[in-house]
């Protein structure tokens, strides 16, 4: 009778994963990030903080404004690199990989960028974005079982995100991302999540091959003028 009731106890548990939809779990997540109604405020965010990189600390600003673009600045060892996107157009200047010129960016990388102009993250919006998303059941992370969604662009490209079924933070993301003209496999883990004064929820430690990102700032709906998305003609 005991292992009856086990396998029971077993094959409810199973039911009760599989019974999951991307869309519920999607709410989910977006109830623990503080809300449909709050995170659908933010319209722009400004991230600070710093990457642990190539034996050094690099300050980083990223700088977000939905459905426009996004900004990046560096700096190192005294230079200033920066990284903008926008829907249309992308732009690089990284005068320690060459001459200190613009290089525009390759339309498959904008493509791959898009998600990057929603502030409040890809899940909120990814109807709009464009993204399919797919349940496909559950994946370990460092141990621990996690709902795995699989995301599809318009362009075809995948990516999984990994969301604890415990919190409902988005945990890790991993995608194909198009570098140096070669197609890597990145994985992003997310950690540290704060509640910030607007009332929604963050991760302040990004940890990918390119080094660990530690959070030092974030400010929701700051004034922003959008001719940071416009590259200097000199």
């Amino acid at each position: 009778m005991k292992k009856i009731i086990a396998f029971l106890v077993f094959l409810c548990g199973v039911w009760i994963v599989r019974a999951q939809t991307a869309d519920e779990i999607i709410e989910k997540y977006i109830q623990a990030m503080g809300g449909r109604e709050k995170l659908e405020l933010i319209q722009a965010s400004i991230l600070e903080g710093k990457v642990q990189a190539m034996k050094q600390e690099i300050p980083i600003k990223f700088t977000s404004i939905k459905e426009k673009g996004y900004r990046m600045d560096m700096e190192i060892m005294g230079m200033k690199l920066w990284t903008i996107a926008t829907p249309d157009t992308g732009w690089t200047y990284m005068p320690m990989q060459g001459a200190p010129v613009l290089k525009p960016m390759p339309k498959e990388v904008i493509a791959e960028s898009r998600s990057q102009f929603y502030p409040a993250g890809p899940l909120l919006d990814y109807k709009k974005i464009g993204l399919a998303i797919e349940y496909l059941g559950m994946d370990d992370v460092d141990g621990k079982d996690c709902y795995k969604l699989k995301s599809t662009s318009k362009e075809g490209k995948i990516s999984y995100f990994l969301i604890d079924p415990t919190t409902n933070y988005l945990v890790r993301v991993s995608a194909k991302k198009t570098i140096m003209g070669k197609e890597m496999e990145i994985v992003t883990d997310f950690s540290d999540f704060r509640k910030l004064e607007s009332g929604t929820v963050f991760p302040h430690k990004m940890i990918s091959p390119n080094g660990e990102v530690q959070v030092i700032k974030i400010t929701i709906n700051p004034d922003i003028d959008e001719k940071i998305l416009v590259p200097p003609t000199n």
